[in-house]
């Protein structure tokens, strides 16, 4: 899905004890990935992997977890806590992958 291009602004309204603060940001077309790319690997058409496609596409695999769990290092671990969890004395199990 492309992103619209342009300059845009936004501004921040402060809180009780902070000041308004506005910012310009750019968005700008550098480059498309070419996804048939990774289909003529995936026949054999190629002999190198698409290393772009594949970043883009870890990417967002990744976005999603990270807005719905914990992310620590390269894992991602549940905000839940259950009961099942506790394993006493201070100890508790997390689940994530």
């Amino acid at each position: 899905m492309p992103l619209p291009t342009g300059t845009f602004y936004v501004e921040l309204s402060g809180g009780d004890d902070t000041a308004p603060c506005s910012y310009r940001f750019t968005i700008e077309l550098v480059n498309e990935l070419k996804v048939s790319k990774l289909n003529d690997y995936s026949q054999g058409m190629l002999s190198n992997a698409p290393r772009e496609v594949f970043q883009a596409m870890d990417s967002v695999i990744k976005d999603n977890p990270s807005r719905h769990m914990l992310p620590v290092g390269r894992s991602f671990y549940s905000k839940e806590f259950r009961p099942n969890d506790d394993l006493g004395y201070g100890i508790a199990a997390s689940r994530g992958f």
